[in-house]
């Protein structure tokens, strides 16, 4: 009985794990679409964690160029 009630409850832990997962992974999902394009998400992520501004970054350069070219 004990083996059966242990079983339970680590499915249910699973569960929980899984469930939380998916929130994270449908969160970062919104917030990909809500940002134009990826450097625009990267360069938010950067600012949201204190890393200044996205200097150099993809869209700031002209097309056909390359960083440190």
């Amino acid at each position: 009985m004990q083996k059966r009630l242990r079983g339970k409850i680590f499915a249910a832990a699973r569960r929980a794990k899984r469930v939380a997962r998916e929130q994270d992974e449908l969160a970062l999902l919104a917030e990909f679409m809500r940002h134009g394009s990826v450097a625009a998400l990267a360069g938010a992520i950067a600012k949201r964690l204190g890393g200044g501004s996205s200097k150099g970054s993809e869209s700031d350069r002209p097309s056909g160029s390359r960083r440190g070219a």
